[in-house]
């Protein structure tokens, strides 16, 4: 897919907020805001690196993969940095 594609404030089921935006087939970013404080997973189409942010910038994860669980705090936004090579690795073809 080398197309672009965004959603933004989709609910997800355990009181989540999600947002994202792919630009050529790249996972671009993605946000997640926790209503409720529970533990969430997200599950990516291909395999990333990234670093997990809190609201304030302050980093609460890292990962490498298509699968990601952590906890979450009670109003609490997260976003995903991707890093560069992960980036360019998410653009090749599936098979």
């Amino acid at each position: 897919l080398n197309e672009a594609a965004s959603f933004r404030n989709l609910r997800a089921y355990g009181a989540f907020l999600v947002s994202a935006v792919l630009e050529g087939g790249v996972v671009e970013q993605v946000e997640i805001h926790s209503e409720k404080g529970r533990d969430c997973t997200i599950e990516f189409p291909c395999p990333v690196r990234a670093a997990v942010e809190d609201g304030a910038g302050n980093e609460t994860g890292r990962f490498e993969g298509v699968r990601y669980a952590f906890s979450t705090k009670t109003g609490e936004h997260y976003r995903f940095r991707f890093y560069a090579q992960a980036r360019e690795q998410s653009a090749a073809p599936r098979t």
